[in-house]
């Protein structure tokens, strides 16, 4: 349970200006729910997922060390983490994981089709 006393975490794109690197869309297009096109589309969508992620942990970014935001949408069925590092006002996205949420569970699909090809639940 939430604590009703806590100050929200901020949304990324209340921080600054967001800029995914090659490498970051690299990591969504070999991961990305639903697959992007190419390079180019991987980097416009990660982008615009990620305005509206949050910065675990203290919530803060800080100038040249690597912090992780997530962002998990029940209504597209996507968890997203990505590292990211602060560089004046730009957010720099470094790396991302993608993974598709069972309902219910936070599981990934990946490991639901493993399951069911072994016969398990």
């Amino acid at each position: 349970m939430t604590d009703p006393n806590a100050t929200p975490r901020p949304r990324l794109s209340t921080l600054g200006a967001i800029y995914v690197t090659h490498h970051a869309a690299q990591d969504y297009l070999r991961e990305g729910v639903p697959r992007p096109a190419g390079l180019e589309e991987a980097r416009r969508t990660l982008t615009a997922l990620l305005l509206d992620a949050y910065v675990q942990g203290d919530g803060e970014l800080r100038e040249g060390e690597q912090t992780t935001v997530r962002r998990r949408d029940k209504r597209t069925g996507l968890d997203l983490s990505a590292r990211v590092t602060l560089s004046g006002r730009l957010i720099v996205v470094v790396g991302c994981t993608a993974r598709d949420l069972v309902e219910g569970r936070g599981n990934t699909a990946a490991r639901r089709e493993r399951r069911a090809r072994e016969g398990g639940q």
